[in-house]
């Protein structure tokens, strides 16, 4: 599944920023799912350190519906990762 964003299509893996914060390289997110909630699809995201892009421990994630990530966010980076890779983390 993926999920279309200012400049693509965003995917599990992809790290992407909230235009509406400001500075881009410190506000970072990995796509780490997408969800169904009351029938509206939902892209869910978690902070990442800027430096790595590693999963800041100890955050819960966040989730944002299609029609607003449209318009609020933008890949930064895409993941290389293979589908499988992506889902399972194998």
């Amino acid at each position: 599944m993926k999920c279309k964003v200012l400049n693509g299509y965003a995917q599990i893996g992809d790290i992407v920023t909230v235009i509406s914060y400001g500075d881009e390289k410190r506000y970072l997110y990995k796509v780490i799912g997408f969800q169904q909630y009351e029938g509206t699809p939902q892209i869910r995201y978690r902070k990442v350190i800027p430096a790595t892009l590693e999963l800041f421990p100890d955050t819960v994630g966040s989730w944002m519906n299609f029609n607003e990530a449209l318009i609020e966010l933008k890949i930064i980076h895409k993941s290389k990762k293979s589908f499988l890779k992506r889902i399972f983390g194998v």
